[in-house]
């Protein structure tokens, strides 16, 4: 988009919409990268003790270390990742966005879910982002990997995107988290009634409108 304001737009239209482009993406990372802290200050720190522990003041100072390791974490890997910011998007974050969608599925609406099924799903994803990483990092592209009866299974574009029976790596992903979801919570022990109380509390549900009864 910036190189298309660059050729096609006047130079001070391109310099607003640029500015605009460019804090719509800066406040959706900030946005993420708070979101990722607090979700690890709560689920984390908060729930093994760490607030009662410090406090406030510690949860405060934990929330804005992990920030820094993180924001640190994502400057290195985008100093030495050679690839545009659009393809480690979709690569990396889409990807795994899409791949974590039966989890959440699961989570809000399936009460036979576990926290086990939710871990066996996360480790498959982040094991299979890693492992396209690793591909697309050792072999060059167009070369094919897997082919059963001259049928191209997996293989590299000529661009260096992995294929995998023609479709991109998120759908097998999303296919295969819906299973580790399904068989990691029926091969353990159910939810407890607490637990279910909590998340799928029905004491605020709208009461449904009473029968009309006819006089005689």
């Amino acid at each position: 988009l910036l190189h298309l304001l660059d050729q096609y737009a006047p130079l001070w239209l391109a310099g607003i919409l640029g500015a605009g482009i460019i804090s719509a993406v800066m406040g959706s990372d900030t946005h993420q990268v708070l979101a990722v802290s607090t979700m690890f200050t709560k689920d984390l720190f908060a729930h093994y003790g760490g607030k009662e522990k410090y406090g406030e003041r510690g949860s405060v100072h934990f929330a804005r270390a992990f920030i820094l390791v993180v924001t640190g974490l994502a400057y290195v890997v985008a100093l030495y990742t050679p690839e545009s910011i659009f393809e480690l998007a979709v690569r990396f974050a889409f990807s795994g966005f899409a791949a974590m969608a039966p989890v959440m599925v699961a989570a809000l609406f399936w009460k036979r879910s576990t926290k086990w099924g939710a871990l066996a799903a996360t480790l498959f994803v982040g094991a299979s982002i890693l492992g396209v990483a690793i591909l697309q990092h050792l072999y060059a592209p167009g070369t094919v990997l897997w082919q059963v009866a001259g049928e191209k299974l997996l293989l590299l574009s000529p661009r260096g995107d992995l294929s995998v029976w023609g479709f991109m790596p998120v759908v097998p992903m999303v296919l295969g988290s819906a299973l580790c979801v399904i068989a990691g919570s029926l091969l353990t022990p159910p939810p407890s009634r607490a637990t279910l109380d909590k998340y799928f509390s029905t004491a605020h549900a709208r009461p449904l409108p009473a029968a009309s009864t006819v006089q005689a």
